[in-house]
This record gives structure tokens, C-alpha cells and sequence, in this order.
């Protein structure tokens, strides 16, 4: 199972993180509108449960990211999700991503297994009837050079951790994404974010782990998910899942 993950705060882990940024990179067109995406990381059962209640309640769909070779298991985050929430999730309408088969780390694993350990996970999903896998997140939002260029090749979009909105020339190949984590009381930081949408239009991709009342250190609690997703929707926001808001932008850059 995984850990909490301590990253490299070495000035070489630093320095890697940063410069990974800059490499293949497949950068976004101008947006015309804004766009919030809520995504979920490995995922834990109470995020398919409250999430998707959360998000279902407005007529909306989120994005999962899937480790299958933790389904069924425990962590830190709480029990893990279950081949049959993913059957519910998909059937319901929300996408499910890739995550890698067990959490590995895409910085300091070798490409070629980084690779495999992806393929394998999207066969798993296939079995459980989910078709096509369009979009991928870094475990622990950290990559290689090696990997983030093998990944790139079978996916739509790759999802990092850096926070920030995505606007022109933003890399879909390391999506900025935005902690959703802690309670109401701790909402100001995702409310900055979309008040910084307000002012520009791009895209705003949120993401959390768990969704309960006793949320872990990177997870979020139902009411605070509630609100947040009440804010994007009175700036009148398109809130889509990942691979459907990149669909769109892409679809409107070519017309």
C-alpha cells in the first residue's frame, strides 16, 4: 500500500521538479471560457461515495484516477475502492483515469516500468468495462524526463500536483492542479483559485483522496467539496472531467 510520501526536497529533487516542466511538452490553446475540473487521486471508497454524491447532486462528473492493484485495500486514505465502484463511477458517467497498478513513483522508476505498470492498469480497467483511458496523474505528482515523454504517448493529458490555473501554453502533458484538503474552515485557498478564474479564463482542475468527515492530511471533507463546487457554479464555469474539457478546448482551438 502507499505511504504518505515525503517527496525529494533535495536541491536535485528541486531542480528536477522544476525542469521536467519544460520537456515534451504539449502546450494548451487560449481559452475563450472557463473551465473546472474535480478530480480524485488512487481512490479511496468514501471519494467514490461522497464525491460523486456531491458532484451527481448538481448533474456533474468527475474524474478518478484508478490504481487497480490497490482495489480493495487500506491506507492512510481510508478503505480503497473497489472494482464495483469503478463499474458504478464509469456507469454512472465519470471518467476513471489511469494511476498506475500499484502508486509507483514515475520519478525515480525506470520509464519502461513506469510504462508497464500503467498498460497493465488500463487492461484491468478494460476487463471491468472501462474502454478507453484518456487521462493519466502522476502518483505523488512527480515524473522523470524518461517517463513524462514514454507516458505521453498513450494518453490525452498527464496531471501533476503544481497549483495553478491552466491557461494558454500550459503543458497537458503536466497539468497544474490544485489541493482540495481540510474542512470549510480551510476553503480560502481553493476559493483564491477561483476567483483568479474569475478574473481569466483557462481551466482550474481541483484534486483530493479521500471525501469524509475524518478526511486524512490530503483529503477533504464532504462540506468543504460542497461549497467549492457551489462557487464554481455561480461563476458560471463549464465543469467537465478532464478528458471532456480537453475535448472541448482542443475542438475549439480548430474551429
Amino acid at each position: 500500500m502507499n505511504a504518505p510520501y515525503l517527496p525529494d526536497m533535495s536541491l536535485k529533487g528541486k531542480l528536477r521538479r522544476r525542469a521536467t516542466r519544460f520537456a515534451d511538452r504539449k502546450p494548451l490553446p487560449a481559452f475563450a471560457r472557463r473551465y473546472v475540473s474535480f478530480t480524485f487521486d488512487d481512490f479511496p471508497k468514501s471519494s467514490a461515495e461522497h464525491g460523486a454524491a456531491a458532484l451527481e447532486f448538481h448533474n456533474l462528473r468527475g474524474t478518478y484516477y484508478a490504481c487497480t492493484g490497490q482495489l480493495d485495500t487500506e491506507n492512510h486514505f481510508g478503505q480503497l475502492c473497489s472494482a464495483k465502484d469503478i463499474q458504478k463511477l464509469a456507469n454512472a458517467g465519470h471518467e476513471i483515469g489511469c494511476h498506475t497498478e500499484n502508486h509507483i513513483d514515475c520519478a525515480v522508476s525506470h520509464p519502461a516500468i513506469a510504462e508497464s505498470e500503467a498498460r497493465r492498469n488500463r487492461l484491468v480497467l478494460s476487463e471491468l468495462g472501462v474502454r478507453e483511458v484518456r487521462s493519466f496523474a502522476f502518483p505523488y505528482g512527480d515524473v522523470s524526463f524518461a517517463s513524462k515523454k514514454t507516458l505521453a504517448a498513450s494518453y490525452a493529458t498527464l496531471r501533476g500536483v503544481q497549483p495553478g490555473i491552466n491557461h494558454q501554453f500550459a503543458d497537458a502533458n503536466q497539468l497544474l492542479a490544485v489541493p482540495l484538503e481540510g474542512d470549510l474552515s480551510e476553503a480560502d485557498y481553493a476559493l483564491s483559485f477561483l476567483r483568479g478564474l474569475a478574473n481569466k479564463p483557462g481551466w482550474l482542475i481541483f484534486y483530493t483522496h479521500d471525501v469524509r468527515e475524518d478526511s486524512s492530511d490530503w483529503g477533504c471533507t464532504p462540506v468543504l467539496l460542497q461549497h467549492i463546487i457551489a462557487e464554481a457554479m455561480k461563476m458560471d464555469a463549464i465543469i467537465a472531467p478532464v478528458s471532456e474539457v480537453f475535448k472541448q478546448i482542443s475542438q475549439e482551438a480548430q474551429s
